[in-house]
């Protein structure tokens, strides 16, 4: 069953439909989206999320492990010997010992260990804003997709309507002898031209709406223009500005700088593995009737084993995330800038967006049709009209969705991945939870 789903617009951000199939099939749910309430839907089920979630969980844990000292080892012995002589009643003589071991490793590699799992923590944290950020991209990418193949639906589909009544009318003058065949068989062709393009158009809109659903997790939806009709790009702030904003907000800076931090604590926790297995003991053995205090040490001598390799490599792992964050830095400062670009080019434009070329186009056809009608002009210019008035409905629609993916795109490049906060023009003075370091993040729950 094919289904055509029209751009409605409407002043409501959900409204649930229930479609009933035929013949034992499951009931279909179209929820109707608007902008934010997709980006909404989508933070708030998308599985990469909840995976991203779930890491820092993990990362957590390990963190509480490694704040964690080594356990205590509890040891209690008995031993029997048998002091007979020959001839005699067996005698026996046991010896108790109880003691207790404490790892001593623990304790110097805490600080090095909770410093390094840390810094991990933070670092599933930017990949959570991260990942958050990504699937806010798609989203708003998928709504804008299924909403301009909705477009192109609905006008080929008013293209379709006009050139049936054309049709009759052009079929009547030909009757009268008014109009020659010709300009009938044309006008039939272009009739189906018009069918085969609404075809494709109808299977493309199914797609676009199919990638819609796996974003906001809806079996079906239909996109809302009403409230994404008009679009404010003012200037934004300048490059550098937002530069600033972006190395200390952007998502990847944060996750390069907790791995830089974890891979230099990496180094220390290594350094400190040059003695493993250190331990001191402490016990009482009672033998006889007599009990005495036993104490001891276990230290393993470094002769073959000093743990050199795994202090490279470790420093090594250092060295290859500075390298990283090097690299995310270049990869953000030009994320930034293209974007800061494509906004700064739509400041200030706004004719494409608020309806004056769709209504040019409009009364362009009108105009060209009354003529058509009078005889005053050709088939070929009234066909052109049409085409023209489709043509013009995509594009306006095509500029709203670059304008605003531009300006969610430029959010993005600076770190920004709240709602509705992505959505409008960002500022050089961002709030206060824009620009937190590394620490007051750690210290969030």
């Amino acid at each position: 069953m094919l289904v055509s789903f029209h751009v409605r617009h409407a002043a409501f951000v959900f409204a649930l439909l229930t479609f009933v199939g035929t013949r034992g099939r499951a009931q279909q749910r179209a929820q109707e989206l608007t902008l934010e309430a997709a980006l909404a839907r989508a933070v708030a089920t998308h599985p990469l999320i909840g995976a991203a979630a779930a890491a820092v969980r993990a990362a957590e844990g390990n963190r509480t492990t490694a704040r964690s000292l080594g356990n205590p080892v509890f040891v209690y012995q008995v031993d029997a010997a048998s002091s007979a002589l020959a001839g005699a009643t067996p005698a026996i003589e046991r010896e108790v010992m109880t003691s207790a071991m404490l790892p001593l490793d623990p304790l110097f590699q805490l600080k090095p260990r909770a410093s390094q799992a840390g810094a991990l923590v933070r670092a599933a944290r930017a990949d959570l804003a991260a990942t958050r950020r990504d699937v806010v991209l798609e989203a708003a990418s998928a709504f804008f997709a299924a909403a301009g193949a909705a477009v192109r639906v609905d006008a080929l589909t008013e293209v379709q309507t006009w050139l049936d009544s054309l049709v009759r009318y052009t079929q009547f003058r030909v009757s009268e002898g008014a109009a020659a065949e010709v300009d009938l068989i044309r006008m039939q062709v272009e009739h189906l031209r018009t069918e085969t393009d609404l075809a494709m158009a109808l299977a493309d809109a199914a797609r676009a709406r199919a990638l819609l659903a796996v974003a906001v997790g809806f079996d079906s939806a239909v996109v809302d223009l009403t409230a994404d009709t008009v679009c404010n790009c003012p200037q934004p702030p300048t490059r550098d500005a937002l530069l600033a904003i972006a190395r200390v907000r952007r998502p990847e800076i944060l996750a390069a700088d907790a791995r830089l931090t974890a891979a230099r604590s990496g180094v220390s926790l290594e350094r400190t593995r040059f003695l493993r297995d250190a331990g001191i003991m402490a016990g009482v053995r009672t033998m006889g009737g007599e009990r005495s205090m036993v104490t001891g040490v276990s230290l393993p001598v470094p002769l073959f084993d000093q743990n050199r390799g795994e202090m490279r490599r470790a420093d090594g792992d250092r060295r290859m995330a500075e390298f990283n964050r090097e690299q995310v830095r270049r990869q953000v400062d030009a994320d930034v800038g293209a974007s800061w670009v494509a906004v700064t080019a739509w400041a200030g434009k706004a004719d494409l967006s608020n309806g004056s070329l769709v209504r040019r186009a409009e009364e362009a056809r009108r105009i060209t049709e009354a003529a058509y009608r009078e005889g005053a002009t050709g088939l070929l210019q009234v066909l052109d009209a049409a085409r023209a008035l489709a043509e013009a409905r995509q594009v306006s629609y095509a500029a709203l969705s670059a304008r605003r993916l531009s300006v969610l795109r430029l959010n993005a490049a600076i770190g920004i991945t709240e709602l509705p906060a992505i959505l409008t023009m960002p500022t050089s003075n961002q709030s206060s939870r824009d620009t937190q370091s590394p620490a007051q993040m750690e210290r969030q729950p």
